[in-house]
Formats: structure tokens, sequence, C-alpha cells
């Protein structure tokens, strides 16, 4: 058994030593018909440019295309930020806890139907830091990259995970766990798109005004069945998936129209 990292220093040094490495590809997921709608039907997205053929021939696509954010059915893309290329049984949550610290996303070409797209990731640095709440951590920085099966970049993302030093004595992060009275809950709505929709003609740079809000479209409360659904027609774990890769979080999928 390979001797456990018990000291965030020793943390930063081995995770350093793999700055500038490629992990190997954990797999790819077509991007069928099937596969479109599963990922739609998993974050509650019912837009028709990726669920209605007629409507998508009418669009600037002049096709179904996959939501931006399928790219999350193949890769969360946070592999690289946790241990790098540290054996995975030299870390244990008893010594280094982990918070997913944000990331930066950018969609660089659409995800045509058919299109099979795999995920390539890169550690690409560590960075020190200070916290009232739970002293010094580090923050572990990864690069992904999305290819589609003509081997053209899709999307790359920018992924920050933070490793910390377990608290220890019993002592916790705190929370603010009061109960929120000013939130309302509404039923998820599915058919959104289905009222509310801008349609087939695309939006010209001098029809946006700089500064102007973009129009809210409510999706209702987002609920345990929701959440149900994310991970089996989304995240693949259902045994209806053809995905290869596997991964957790919670990230509802944006419209591009």
């Amino acid at each position: 058994m390979p001797e456990l990292i018990t000291t965030l220093d020793e943390f930063e040094e081995e995770y350093s030593k793999g700055i500038g490495t490629a992990l190997p590809s954990r797999g790819s997921k077509e991007a069928s018909l099937d596969n479109i709608r599963r990922f739609g039907d998993g974050v509650g997205d019912y837009n028709p440019l990726w669920r209605n053929e007629e409507y998508a021939a009418k669009s600037r696509f002049q096709s179904i295309t996959a939501p931006p954010m399928f790219i999350y059915g193949v890769s969360l893309g946070i592999s690289a930020a946790i241990n790098g290329t540290i054996d995975w049984r030299r870390t244990s949550s008893a010594h280094f806890p982990m918070n997913y610290a944000g990331g930066e996303i950018k969609f660089v070409r659409p995800i045509w139907r058919g299109d099979t797209i795999r995920a390539q990731e890169t550690v690409i640095g560590i960075e020190r830091k200070q916290s009232d709440r739970i002293g010094e951590f580090c923050i572990c920085k990864a690069l992904v990259e999305y290819f589609n099966n003509r081997n053209e970049l899709v999307a790359t993302k920018k992924t920050n995970m933070a490793r910390y030093k377990n608290l220890g004595g019993g002592r916790t992060m705190q929370y603010d766990r009061e109960t929120k009275t000013n939130v309302s809950v509404t039923s998820p709505d599915p058919l959104v798109f289905e009222r509310s929709r801008r349609g087939s003609e695309p939006r010209k740079w001098d029809d946006v005004v700089e500064g102007e809000a973009i129009p809210t479209l409510p999706k209702g409360t987002y609920t345990v069945t929701e959440l149900f659904l994310y991970y089996t027609r989304s995240r693949g774990y259902g045994p209806q998936s053809s995905t290869s890769t596997r991964g957790r979080g919670f990230l509802r999928s944006r419209r591009w129209r």
C-alpha cells in the first residue's frame, strides 16, 4: 500500500510534480439523438433546438445539436484537479477533504448530432492560499479539452479544486443552515420552452443594448426528482446509458439559442 500523504506541504510538492502532464482519456460519448434528449431530460432543458428536428432545421444550425453542457455527460473535468498525477491511494478525505472551487468554460464550436466527444485533462498548476475558516489550503488547477471525432476542439474548461488539511478534533466548517423563508417553491415546468422561445431568427449585434438584462426564463424549483434524472439520464448511471465515463456533480444546462 503506497504511503499516505498527511501534510499539505507534501501534497503540494507531489501535485506539482504532475504539472504539464496529460491524464489518460477516460472514454467518450456519442451525441446521438437519444443521448441528446436524455441529457436534456436530466438537466431539465427542453429546448427544441436539441429535441425537435423540424424546429432545429429552421435554426441557424440547420440540424439537431447537443446542449453545450453535453460535455458534462462525457466528463465533469475534475479528475486532474483533484489529485493530479498522485496515486489516489495516497490521498484520503480523512486527511485532505476537497471542495469544488469553480471553473471557466469556453465553448468553441457546436456539438453536432452524431459527433463523438472525448475529454483530455491536463494538470496545469497549484497555488497555496489562506482562509479564515480552514487555514491554509491549495487550489489545484487543471485544463480540460473536449474534442469531437474529427479531432476538433469543441470546448475547454479550467477547473479549480480546493484541497485542505482536515480540521480534526471534531471541528467542521460552519454553514448557514437556517431555513430560508423567502424562497418560493414552484413546480418544475418542462414546457417552458414551448411557451417562451425566440424562434429560429438569430439575434444580431445591432439589436443588443449594452447592459441590457437577459430575460428570465423560470423553470421551477430544482427537485429531488430532477436530481435523480440528472444522474440517470445525463450522467449515465442508469441502465439505458451508453456513456463510458463516470463522475459526480450538479450543474444545470444553459440555453444556447
